[in-house]
C-alpha cells in the first residue's frame, strides 16, 4: 500500500487557466524527474483536462472529484455547455 504525505503532493499557484495549469504543473513536475500525472477536477471539467495534458505530452490519468459544485440541473447544463464548447475550440486550434 502507498502512503501519501504533504510532502508528496506538488503544486503550481500562478496559472488563470487550465492550460496553464497543465504546462506550470508539466515545469513543476519535470524539475522532480516526475513523469506520469493525476488531473484531478470536477467530473464535467475531466475530458478537456485530460485532452489539454495529454496534448502536451503528459502521461496523464483522470480522477474526477466525487462532487461538483454545480448543485443545479441548470448550473450543471450552463457549465457542461461551457466545456463543451471549450473542448470543441482547443480541438480545432490547439489553444
Amino acid at each position: 500500500m502507498l502512503t501519501l504525505v504533504a510532502a508528496d503532493i506538488l503544486t503550481e499557484t500562478q496559472s488563470r487557466t487550465t492550460h496553464q495549469n497543465l504546462k506550470n504543473a508539466l515545469e513543476v513536475a519535470n524539475a522532480h524527474q516526475l513523469t506520469k500525472f493525476l488531473i484531478v477536477s470536477d467530473p464535467l471539467h475531466m475530458k478537456r483536462a485530460v485532452l489539454m495534458a495529454r496534448g502536451l505530452g503528459m502521461d496523464a490519468h483522470s480522477c474526477p472529484t466525487p462532487t461538483t459544485r454545480y448543485r443545479s440541473f441548470h448550473s450543471q447544463m450552463e457549465f457542461l455547455s461551457r466545456e463543451t464548447y471549450f473542448c470543441f475550440v482547443y480541438l480545432v486550434f490547439k489553444i
